[in-house]
């Protein structure tokens, strides 16, 4: 009797252990549901993001962006709870990379993560049909589609704009360089634009104020002028020598003698040449005619015949 009272104290002892496992088993899965579903919400928030210090300038952007209002996932991460899953998973690369610090400066600077965004996220709030705002600006959303194009390639910096280092496709520039080039889409103006757009800035229209200033702002960004003026000889044929000037101008533009007095054309300061020419006196306050002989007396006038013929000096001399 007692074997069989004990046997069953056993039983009722081990089914006790068995629930309060059980119990306890459901419990730990309640909280870590509770507590992985509580992170996942929070590791969706943008100021998580920011918790790393370089991703700082992206979300300034983001911030100041007509995208302001969007979560970084709704546009990073395809919709679905499988797709931000996996992507919560491949969160510790992101980890590894800032504290082993192996991510490049800037963030993106290739616009590699805007490229693998899909063009499904865009149009969950757009439509291909009328996506263009700015007037006189017709793009064909609809064939770039076709072409296999993602919305994120021509607009990758729409929702971190103004960045230093990053490169913007949706500028002029940008689609010139890497599709309308001629070949492999057409670079023709009304491509893009209506037939009453003003193609030409609004800075070109004081003729001889740009014609005085075009050629410093050239020198600062050529590809800015190439945009529309993409004709090899444009700059040449009306400044009639090669332009922008080659790299090695400045030590053999002495043999291109012909051209000499037509610097002034860009050159307006008289005493541009002068600086390099001549620079052993001050033309404001000595003529280079009265100085120019001790020059000559001390180098001889090998120099001077870079540009000037022999019958240059005689011309002056020979009536002395």
């Amino acid at each position: 009797m007692e074997e069989t009272k004990k046997a069953k104290e056993n039983d009722l002892s081990e089914k006790k252990r068995k629930n309060i496992t059980v119990l306890a088993t459901f419990y730990a899965a309640v909280f870590l549901f509770i507590f992985g579903f509580g992170a996942l919400l929070l590791t969706c928030q943008p100021f998580f993001c920011r918790s790393c210090h370089e991703m700082d300038p992206d979300i300034d952007s983001w911030a100041s962006s007509s995208h302001a209002h969007v979560n970084c996932l709704s546009c990073h991460v395809e919709s679905g709870w499988i797709h931000l899953l996996k992507d919560k998973m491949m969160a510790g690369k992101s980890m590894f990379y800032h504290f082993f610090p192996l991510y490049e400066k800037p963030i993106n600077i290739k616009s590699h993560l805007s490229e693998e965004i899909h063009s499904e996220n865009c149009m969950r709030c757009h439509s291909l049909v009328k996506v263009t705002p700015s007037e006189g600006i017709l793009i064909d959303h609809e064939i770039h589609e076709e072409e296999g194009i993602k919305c994120s390639f021509c607009h990758n910096r729409v929702a971190h704009p103004g960045l230093a280092g990053y490169i913007d496709r949706s500028k002029m520039n940008a689609c010139i360089k890497e599709c309308h080039d001629g070949d492999k889409a057409k670079r023709d103006c009304l491509a893009c634009h209506s037939e009453d757009f003003k193609l030409t800035p609004k800075d070109h229209d004081i003729k001889e104020e740009w014609k005085e200033e075009h050629g410093l702002l050239s020198k600062k960004d050529i590809k800015e002028c190439e945009s529309c003026h993409f004709s090899e000889e444009y700059c040449s044929d009306c400044h009639q020598m090669e332009m922008p000037h080659p790299s090695n101008w400045e030590r053999n533009h002495k043999n291109e003698k012909e051209l000499f007095g037509k610097c002034i054309i860009c050159h307006t300061d008289p005493y541009f040449c002068e600086n390099c020419h001549h620079p052993e006196y001050d033309p404001a306050i000595e003529n280079w005619g009265k100085a120019h002989s001790g020059v000559v007396k001390e180098k001889g006038n090998t120099p001077c015949q870079d540009c000037h013929e022999i019958s240059y000096c005689n011309a002056c001399h020979r009536k002395q």
